[in-house]
This record gives structure tokens, C-alpha cells and sequence, in this order.
């Protein structure tokens, strides 16, 4: 049977203050690291829910047109934006027109509530050059951080509305 070593702090040949301090410290890193796993799982999470289902951007595409709760909407520059309300498919799909370098490209975004936090989770599959992706991928994150901003100020607002 393998021997467990326990030490107690009382059995360091420290002084007491510096007992203490090591103490809280071991306490404030065992919170910080709860805290950390705790946004590690909620993100997993998150992202679990909002991956892309589908091979490839035209698949999803497909997948997409035939879904009942879908709704398209296309811009002047050609980016094809899809809200889908309930299912497997649930959230804010976007396709990059044949234009944009990242072509072909999509991006499914949910905005998902945990435990009264709110999260964005996203997916992305992208088939142009890696410089494309990334930028493609980064202008999202930029706009995912803007829209937490807003939903968080709403929420605020509505919450001293009811006040």
C-alpha cells in the first residue's frame, strides 16, 4: 500500500508569520486554479455546443438550406448570414463570400449562459491560405469580444431597469 506524506504547517520549522504566509498563499492558488478549471470546463462546453457538424463549408451550407428554423440573409458584399433557432444547428452562421481570401469558410457562433455568465462559443472551418484563416478567425474574435461588451451592458441595464 503506498504511504501517504502529510505535512502540516505547524510541523515546518518556520517562523509563524512566514507560516502564514505560505499558507495563504497555498490557499489563494488553490482558488485561483478551482476558478481557472471552472472557465476551462464552461468554454469546453461552450465550444462542444457550437461545433460545426458538417465536412466542409458547402456541406453545412446544404445542411443548412434545408433546415426549417433557418433563416438566410445576404449583404451587399456577398457574406451569407444564416440564424438558425433551435435544433443541432442553433446559432449565427456565417459564409465568407467567394471574394474573401478565406474562401471557402464558415463560422457558427452561439451565444450560450452559464451559471449567469455569458459566453460566445465558436467554430470555424476554413479552406483558404493559414494568413487568410487567421485573419478570417481574428476579425470574429474581435467581434465576439464587442458583442459579450454589449450584451453584458444590456444585461446591466436591464437589471437596474428592474431596481
Amino acid at each position: 500500500m503506498p504511504r501517504r506524506a502529510v505535512i502540516s504547517f505547524s510541523a515546518l520549522r518556520v517562523l509563524p508569520q512566514r507560516a502564514a504566509q505560505l499558507k495563504r498563499y497555498m490557499t489563494h492558488m488553490l482558488r485561483t486554479s478551482f476558478l481557472i478549471a471552472v472557465g476551462l470546463a464552461l468554454n469546453a462546453q461552450a465550444q462542444t455546443q457550437t461545433k460545426i457538424p458538417y465536412e466542409s463549408p458547402r456541406s453545412a451550407y446544404l445542411a443548412l438550406s434545408k433546415d426549417p428554423s433557418a433563416k438566410l440573409k445576404s449583404n451587399a458584399e456577398g457574406w451569407e448570414i444564416v440564424h438558425v433557432s433551435e435544433g443541432l444547428n442553433e446559432g449565427i452562421w456565417t459564409f465568407a463570400p467567394q471574394s474573401h481570401p478565406s474562401f471557402p469558410s464558415v463560422v457558427k457562433r452561439q451565444v450560450i449562459e452559464r451559471n449567469g455568465h455569458l459566453f460566445i462559443g465558436m467554430d470555424v472551418l476554413c479552406g483558404g491560405t493559414k494568413e487568410a484563416c487567421d485573419q478570417y478567425v481574428g476579425e470574429f474574435v474581435k467581434m465576439n469580444d464587442q458583442m459579450r461588451k454589449e450584451l453584458d451592458e444590456k444585461r446591466a441595464a436591464d437589471k437596474g431597469a428592474l431596481k
